[in-house]
Order: C-alpha cells, then sequence, then structure tokens
C-alpha cells in the first residue's frame, strides 16, 4: 500500500509541475510563440475605435500595436474590455498590454507598467458653452454633479480634486457623455482628449475645458506583473523611442485624419497631446498678456505653432521645457514680451533656473506642472 501511494503522490507531483510549467510562461515567450500580441482595447477616443461598420479597431492603442507587433514580427489582435476591467484583464491573463493605461500607485500594487512617457494629458470636463467654470473649486460643491469613467485614473482625480461634490460613475465614456447630455449631472469629466472626441457631434452648446490649476499626467502601457522582465523592458525602450522619434505623435495625427479631422487646425490638435497640461493653459496666458498691451497679438494658432516648435527644438537639444520654451532665442523673445515664465519642479529645475540666470532674467516663478 505504501508504495502505491508513494507511486500516486510521485504521479502528481509530477502533474503538477508540468501544469506549473505551462503556466509559468512568460508573456514574452508566449508572444514569441503564438506570434501575437493581445491588446486590450477599452473603446474611448482617441485611445481605442472600433469602426461599426468595418469591426476594425484603431486609435493611439492600435497604433502603438501595429509599431510593437511590426518590430517583433508578429500580428497584434484587439480583445475587447474596459478601464474599470484593465487591471483584472491582465492579472486573468485575458490580454498582454492595455496602452494608454496610466501608471498609479494603486494600479502598481498589482501589475506592471513599460517606463518612459507614452504621452502627456490633462484632466478636463465638458459642460455647456455658456458655463463660467473655470476652476475645480466651482465645482467642489454637494448640489454639483460630476459623471467620471468607473475604475479609471480620471476617476481618481477628480475625486480628489472635488471632494465635496457628487460623483456620478458609469461603466464607460460613452455613458458618462450620455449623462451630461441627457443633463442628469452638470459636467462631464475625463481626460481632455476623451471628452473632446466623443462630444464633436454632439459639440453645439458644449465645451471641454481644463479646469485651473491644471491636473496633468502621463500615461503608459499596463503589463502583468511576471519574474520574467523582457517583455517590460523591451516595451519601455520601445515606448520611450517612439515618443521620442515622433512616431507616438505620428499615430495621433494619421487618426485624427482617419476620422475626417485636420491635425493643425483642431482644438485637440497633436501637440496638445504631449503636453496637453502645458499647451492650452500656455497659449491662453501668451494670448491675454498680448491683448493686454497695445500691440497686435498673434493668434492662437499661431502661439501653439510657435511652443510646439519650441518643444520639438528642446526635444532634439535635450533641453529644458518648463511651461514653454526653453529655446534662449524664444524665452528672450517671450521675456520682451513681457511674459512671465514659470519653471517646472523637476528634474531638470536647476539646469532652467541657470539657463534664465545666465540670460539675465530674473524675474520667474516655479510651479509643479509640465515636463
Amino acid at each position: 500500500m505504501k508504495i502505491r501511494y508513494a507511486l500516486i503522490a510521485a504521479l502528481a507531483a509530477a502533474l503538477s509541475l508540468g501544469t506549473t510549467s505551462v503556466s509559468a510562461q512568460s508573456t514574452w515567450e508566449t508572444i514569441k510563440a503564438n506570434k501575437k500580441i493581445r491588446v486590450g482595447c477599452a473603446p474611448s477616443e482617441p485611445w481605442y475605435y472600433r469602426d461599426p461598420a468595418t469591426k476594425k479597431w484603431s486609435g493611439i492603442g492600435p497604433g502603438i500595436a501595429g509599431l510593437l507587433a511590426k518590430e517583433l514580427k508578429v500580428e497584434w489582435e484587439c480583445v475587447e474590455t474596459t478601464w474599470g476591467n484593465a487591471v483584472a484583464g491582465l492579472q486573468a491573463n485575458q490580454f498582454d498590454m492595455v496602452v494608454a493605461l496610466d501608471a498609479t500607485p494603486q494600479r502598481a500594487l498589482a501589475i506592471d507598467f513599460a517606463t518612459g512617457t507614452l504621452l502627456y494629458y490633462a484632466v478636463g470636463i465638458m459642460v455647456p458653452e455658456n458655463s463660467d467654470i473655470t476652476t475645480w473649486a466651482q465645482l467642489n460643491k454637494p448640489e454639483k454633479k460630476v459623471a467620471v469613467a468607473l475604475g479609471t485614473s480620471n476617476d481618481r482625480a477628480i475625486t480628489g480634486l472635488l471632494p465635496n461634490a457628487t460623483i456620478v460613475r458609469a461603466k464607460t465614456y460613452a455613458e458618462v457623455l450620455a449623462s451630461y447630455l441627457a443633463g442628469r449631472v452638470d459636467a462631464a469629466g475625463g481626460s481632455a482628449q476623451s471628452l473632446a472626441f466623443g462630444a464633436r457631434e454632439q459639440s453645439k452648446g458644449h465645451k471641454v475645458i481644463i479646469p485651473k490649476p491644471p491636473s496633468a499626467s502621463t500615461t503608459s502601457i499596463g503589463i502583468r506583473k511576471e519574474a520574467d522582465k523582457r517583455w517590460r523592458d523591451w516595451l519601455s525602450v520601445a515606448v520611450d523611442y517612439y515618443y521620442h522619434r515622433g512616431q507616438t505623435k505620428k499615430v495621433y495625427a494619421d487618426f485624427i485624419r482617419s476620422r475626417g479631422m485636420d491635425p493643425a487646425t483642431e482644438h485637440i490638435a497633436v501637440g496638445s497631446v504631449f503636453h496637453e497640461a502645458t499647451a492650452p493653459v500656455l497659449v491662453d496666458v501668451w494670448h491675454q498678456h498680448f491683448t493686454s498691451g497695445k500691440a497686435g497679438p498673434p493668434s492662437k494658432a499661431t502661439l501653439l505653432q510657435i511652443t510646439e516648435e519650441a518643444w520639438e527644438v528642446s526635444a532634439a537639444q535635450n533641453a529644458v521645457v518648463p511651461l514653454g520654451p526653453a529655446v534662449p532665442s524664444t524665452i528672450a523673445w517671450l521675456a520682451e514680451q513681457g511674459v512671465l515664465l514659470a519653471v517646472v519642479t523637476n528634474d531638470s529645475e536647476a539646469m532652467a533656473h541657470k539657463t534664465l540666470a545666465d540670460m539675465g532674467i530674473a524675474q520667474h516663478f516655479s510651479c509643479v506642472i509640465g515636463h
């Protein structure tokens, strides 16, 4: 009997070992073996869009997935999900990554993230066109209802910004907009890009704003936690490479064009995706300075173009980009116009202060928004 039990025990152990070895296959190994990347796609433009006629996916997520798949010489596919289910879906091995998933402390307890910056965005709200709301404080009242998408980082951000307001949570951005457009809430909250895209067909009588003080964030790619870090490390290199080489920006611009819009003229312009927290706010500040003077002010479009061109040069030179261009000639020009310059409090702050000091510009202030 003892021998039989020992044999059964040994056999069970062997079977268990075999099962463990199969389930322990890492994401990197699975992608290499299956020749496919599974992407968790949560419908919400510009991140993910599924054409109702062709059933094909496009947007920033699929665009980045296409770049990654080409590098690895594999295919990619979308597995539909929601933002609220993204973390659980990764843990359950339903997909291999979720593009444009914000890296938050709570999520990092459960999943991993590629390092580096996929893109920048700001938290925005949609309100009636005639609304005088410009700050979060104006919404921070119990009688004010703000709809957000459940489980998103913007849910957490807006809840923190509006502790006294009534937060109404919906499963998707589409439901958030539906609730707002039906008049059940006073404002719809989320990323400025998603709100602008989701409401473009019903935008008459409504506007998307970034309340002050602006709340900014970077977004990333969420993946499973696992011992084998090859997938995470490779993604980190790719994300950083695509961003600084302009390929992420091109993905977004191409998507805008595919939806019948012009990246150069839309208020959700390409540059604002990568500096959403700073570009619109900065342009408004600049415009106010110019309009308060006697000289004829440049248009907002011109100011935005100047901003983006300066950012491009700054990135190429690995220079500082503090709430505005770090290009000396542009800084000097802004100073001449009487624009008060801001320096972002980050790891490049000392360099920025030195640049301003070398140029003899004494009046400037520090802030915590930007990149």
